[in-house]
């Protein structure tokens, strides 16, 4: 994959080092919650390849997007002795849109709208 901002061509799954867009979301996946990928599955490019190919599918790769994540913000809970808190997690939360989508973004279909993730 090469950009028209970019001479550079690597293979899918990984992201350009160059262009215009390297702070943003380019792409994301949905993982069906019945899996349980390790961070070495996620990082394995024939893993991707398997389960986005497999039927039923439970994972998909959404590409054609942009967004934003602009990091966690701190979850803090009141401290002991000297410190007066202690930072316990991180909620996080992106804001990205799908060309497309917007069309059927009222839809009653089940399955279809899932509530925001929030990561800790």
């Amino acid at each position: 994959m090469a950009s028209i901002f970019c001479l550079e061509s690597v293979p899918d799954f990984e992201q350009l080092s160059c262009g215009t867009e390297l702070g943003g979301i380019v792409a994301f996946a949905l993982v069906d919650k019945s899996l349980s990928p390790t961070k070495t599955d996620l990082q394995t490019k024939s893993y991707w390849q398997q389960k986005t190919a497999a039927s039923p599918q439970k994972m998909w790769i959404i590409q054609d997007t942009r967004g934003t994540y602009p990091g966690g913000t701190p979850v803090e809970e009141e401290g002991f002795g000297k410190t007066p808190t202690l930072r316990t997690g991180a909620d996080h939360e992106a804001s990205i849109e799908v060309r497309g989508v917007e069309e059927n973004r009222d839809s009653t279909l089940p399955g279809l709208m899932a509530p925001p993730v929030y990561v800790r």
